[in-house]
């Protein structure tokens, strides 16, 4: 067992985790007891680490997570040492991100390093090894489904100290730890209504997409799957992005077409025809939804909010891998409409097939409701790609399921 505080002479002594299994068993069974009291995940963390650094055989052990805005990895419990990162940054980019913890964020697989002094990928940490006293590590991703939460390296006193059934525990710890720490932020989502919202800038995107320029507003508001891998984006703009809307299928990918009309007001209204899942579907997957999507004086702005304990992390790199060059520029905690409301909208559309739902939504978005209307059905079947009478009997269906809804418990009056 190891007491350090900080950097000493490696331990050659003392007992073999792998020879005693009974001690083994007994300190998960501890753990697994201690983390039903816990009701944090800066409680959950601390206790992971601090019984296994209270094994024999093992030297400390601490748990990493990636900062979103600059993509290193930040410190968030440890036991056995301290301040083991308080003196160097570890950028994922950079030559000690390149380690176990690293490799481990990057490919979430466990990086198991048997012998630091001849482990030929573990030489920009040797010597940090050397000085704290471990022979071997292992950094194990911690994720629930799909989401990673951080990783938790163990580091120990012999060679070859992550092996057989100390994997195997371990291995398993980290699956526990995983879930505990989704089931804190599925607990503190019932209790709260604040969702995180990250923010994101793209500059010079006339340059960056060949667009002709212009000094007004683009707004996305909607995006409506039409069947066969199509997509419909609606939204509006001001008069003078006219030109640049009407650019967009001949400069940019798999933007097949482009339809632009006057709109409310001196505005326009516009909608665009893709080929490519839009990212409101993507970020869908973590239960995330876009709340800004902008264009503005030739930058473009885009936010999204997240249900809290769902990792950011994945969905950033969605983001700048659907938009390269696109900036992370904030991270905080806002207060959102209450769950009960989400659930009354979602439910509203729970008796629609998802043909009704897309007709009347198309139908909404393309003004079809409007008077006078800036749409006529025909134009709105056309552009789902059904025929008219198939479109009107959609929207007459959900029309009349929606108003079901929101009629059947209406209060009698008299």
């Amino acid at each position: 067992m190891s007491d350090r505080h900080g950097p000493s002479e490696p331990d050659t002594g003392g007992g073999d985790l792998r020879s005693d299994e009974p001690e083994l068993e007994a300190a998960l069974r501890g753990i697994v007891t201690a983390l039903a009291d816990q009701s944090t995940r800066e409680g959950i963390e601390r206790i992971v680490c601090e019984h296994l650094a209270d094994l024999e055989g093992v030297e400390f052990a601490w748990i990493g997570a990636v900062d979103v805005p600059d993509d290193r990895v930040r410190l968030r419990a440890e036991a056995g040492v301290e301040a083991y990162l308080d003196d160097i940054e570890v950028d994922l980019g950079g030559e000690l991100g390149g380690g176990p913890t690293g490799r481990a964020v990057s490919t979430g697989r466990i990086q198991v390093v048997d012998d630091v002094r001849s482990d030929r990928e573990y030489g920009p940490w040797r010597e940090r090894a050397a000085e704290y006293g471990f022979r071997s590590s292992a950094a194990v991703p911690v994720e629930h489904e799909g989401t990673l939460f951080g990783v938790l390296n163990v580091h120990f006193t012999r060679e070859r100290g992550f092996t057989g059934r100390v994997r195997d525990s371990v291995t398993s710890l980290a699956e526990l730890l995983g879930y505990a720490i989704a089931a804190v932020g599925w607990k503190r989502a019932l209790l709260t209504n604040e969702v995180v919202e990250v923010e994101f800038r793209c500059r010079n995107v006339f340059d960056a997409y060949d667009l002709p320029p212009g000094d007004g507003t683009v707004r996305f508001e909607r995006s409506i799957p039409a069947g066969g891998g199509t997509y419909i984006e609606y939204g509006s703009a001001t008069p003078d992005m006219r030109a640049t809307l009407e650019a967009v299928p001949n400069r940019l990918p798999r933007w097949d077409r482009m339809r632009v009309r006057d709109g409310e007001g001196d505005g326009l209204a516009f909608e665009a025809h893709r080929s490519t899942r839009p990212l409101s579907s993507i970020v869908a997957g973590w239960g995330a939804w876009l709340t800004d999507f902008v264009l503005e004086g030739g930058e473009f702005y885009l936010s999204a909010r997240i249900p809290q304990g769902v990792a950011v992390r994945p969905i950033v790199e969605a983001v700048r891998e659907r938009y390269p060059g696109i900036e992370f520029v904030s991270q905080r905690q806002v207060g959102e409409s209450p769950p009960s409301t989400r659930s009354a909208e979602r439910s509203a559309f729970e008796g629609l097939t998802q043909r009704q739902r897309t007709a009347i939504e198309a139908a909404y978005y393309a003004g079809f409701f409007e008077w006078p209307r800036e749409a006529t059905g025909e134009e709105v079947a056309e552009s789902l790609e059904v025929s008219a009478p198939t479109f009107h009997q959609h929207v007459r269906k959900a029309e009349r399921a929606l108003l079901e809804h929101l009629l059947r418990d209406a209060p009698l009056s008299g």
